[in-house]
């Protein structure tokens, strides 16, 4: 009897010793991972980020699970540490295991990236739902570009815009930008640019560049907000000492115009060329202009072809016109036709009014591909239609004379006006000539002499 007492009282003893073993670990454990961070934010400690992992590895080889999130993102990044992919993985890995919603939404990152593992869409779904699920905002907002984008997943602007709200409603700077973008686009919410204003505010105050050059874009153009040049000008200055290549380009079109600020064209060329670099396009075309027309920067018609190309090869329209522009002409490259009509259509198809007119051209006198006048007066109608003061022009040209349309002189007129009225030379003159003589217009000797003295006083003649 006394045995067995004596059996059971050790029993019990030893289940309290493996308890007391288990709490004291844990205590250890979080005590290694509070040291961690303090020599990571440099709180009553210098910040040293070795010191820092080696308190998070001590704490996660414990299974502290915030710890092992921890010490993936640092062998991830290489902080303090070698950069060691699969090590950050093996981390994240074993942190979201235990639920831990940061290490899921980090895990997740790295599944729809294609850091350290395959990418995996499907994979990054399931990880980000389960992080959402426990309210991490990355998560929310992650999930809601999910479903906003339908990856992976059907479309649901609606579920995107209350994910999107979730993950505001947190402060999450990336959540309250997009939440931004719904109002501003009316993406599972009534428009409201008034609040995208709002939403991009908030986030633009925690220094998040892209709401920065958001809100920019607002002031700029007067969108939910009153327009003031001065206050995009800060925006986009914010944005692009944070390196964002969209600002930089803004940044270089304040410069180069004198809007906001004084202008200079050097430092327009020094923002272009930074955001170029980048790879963004509408600044590499903007580096070529500057090469073309030696803005900041001495001519060179050679680099702006080269600059015109990557932007073209991006699929840039305004580039790919251009640059179709320097092959018609033989600029800075062979002249070559074919390829002038080839940039000139897929330009064109993207709806850029002046490629369209250029293609007209091109099927209208015959360049890089077979003559066609009535598709040449298609193209022209197209481009004429939103405005372009050139194609009007031609278009006019082409009733006046019935080439691919009916002869149509009243027609011609009105066309010659609208392009008359945007300061086209030549349509200025030949309004001049109908005015005078009363072809297509009732005669009127005062128009007539308006327009020849508009004709002759243009710079552009």
């Amino acid at each position: 009897m006394n045995d067995i007492r004596h059996t059971l009282i050790s029993f019990l003893l030893l289940l309290l010793s493996a308890g007391a073993t288990s709490v004291f670990a844990q205590q250890d454990a979080e005590e290694q991972f509070k040291i961690g961070v303090r020599y990571e934010e440099g709180d009553s400690a210098q910040q040293d980020l070795k010191k820092a992992i080696e308190w998070f590895e001590k704490a996660a080889n414990q299974g502290h699970a915030a710890a092992q999130s921890r010490v993936g993102g640092y062998y991830l990044y290489g902080l303090g540490v070698e950069q060691d992919l699969k090590k950050g993985i093996d981390f994240f890995e074993k942190s979201a295991n235990q639920g831990f919603a940061k290490a899921q939404s980090n895990l997740a990152l790295c599944y729809l990236e294609g850091r350290g593992v395959e990418k995996d869409t499907k994979k990054a779904f399931e990880w980000f739902v389960k992080s959402a699920d426990q309210g991490d905002a990355i998560g929310q907002n992650y999930l809601g570009l999910f479903y906003l984008n339908g990856l992976g997943v059907e479309q649901d602007q609606k579920k995107a815009y209350e994910l999107f709200v979730k993950s505001a409603d947190q402060e999450f700077e990336v959540g309250q930008n997009n939440l931004g973008l719904c109002y501003e686009h009316g993406f599972g919410a009534r428009q409201d640019l008034k609040k995208a204003a709002e939403w991009y505010e908030k986030a633009a105050n925690q220094g998040y560049s892209v709401s920065q050059y958001n809100l920019g874009l607002f002031y700029l153009n007067g969108y939910g907000v009153e327009q003031d040049l001065k206050k995009a000008f800060d925006l986009f200055e914010k944005s692009a000492s944070q390196g964002y290549a969209p600002a930089q380009c803004e940044l270089g079109a304040f410069y180069m115009n004198g809007e906001g600020a004084r202008r200079d064209p050097k430092k327009a060329f020094e923002w272009f060329e930074k955001s170029a670099s980048q790879g963004y396009a509408p600044a590499q075309k903007n580096l070529g202009t500057c090469y073309e027309h030696g803005y900041g920067v001495e001519p060179d018609i050679k680099k702006t072809a080269e600059w015109f190309e990557k932007a073209a090869s991006q699929g840039y329209a305004q580039a790919q016109c251009d640059l179709g522009l320097l092959y018609m002409n033989g600029e800075g490259v062979e002249r070559d036709l074919k390829k002038a009509f080839d940039l000139f259509e897929k330009s064109a198809s993207q709806g850029y009014a002046p490629a369209q007119c250029n293609l007209g051209a091109s099927y209208e006198h015959g360049n890089g591909v077979e003559k066609d006048v009535k598709k040449a007066a298609e193209l022209y109608e197209k481009a004429a239609s939103q405005g372009d003061f050139q194609a009007q022009f031609n278009l006019g040209l082409c009733y006046h004379y019935g080439r691919g349309v009916e002869k149509d002189t009243k027609k011609a007129v009105e066309l010659f006006e609208k392009s008359a009225s945007q300061g086209h030379p030549q349509a200025q003159l030949n309004l001049s000539g109908f005015y005078e003589y009363g072809e297509g217009v009732e005669k009127d000797l005062e128009k007539a002499a308006y327009w020849k003295k508009m004709y002759e006083e243009n710079p552009n003649k």
